[in-house]
């Protein structure tokens, strides 16, 4: 399989990151595919924008908890650009931005009693 058939793979393709052989892969995957967590993470974004101009919740949750909780994500983007990625870091970024959706899905849950 060659260079643009597997980026191809890891960024449109893939619906889990078990494809993925390497770390660069690995962030590429969270970063561009529409499955990874920078997606997840902009849909939990979307969400709370909703629940904002609807006026359940306070404008506040962009800050605590929306588009201007940014911190984690931009670290596994910044991985993503990276040529080398490391291990650590790489595992690291993902669980927390992991443990990031998962709080926020579960705030929105809360508000909206799903």
């Amino acid at each position: 399989m060659g260079a643009v058939n597997r980026y191809y793979l890891i960024t449109k393709e893939a619906k889990t990151s078990a494809v993925c052989k390497t770390n660069v892969e690995l962030m590429k995957f969270h970063y561009f595919n529409e499955n990874g967590l920078v997606a997840r993470k902009r849909a939990n974004d979307d969400r709370i924008a909703e629940l904002v101009n609807a006026g359940i919740v306070p404008s506040g949750w962009h800050l605590a908890y929306g588009t201007f909780d940014d911190v984690r994500v931009n670290s596994v983007i910044k991985l993503a650009m990276q040529k080398r990625v490391d291990t650590i870091k790489a595992r690291v970024a993902i669980k927390l931005l992991i443990e990031q959706c998962e709080n926020v899905e579960s705030k929105i849950n809360e508000v909206v009693g799903g």
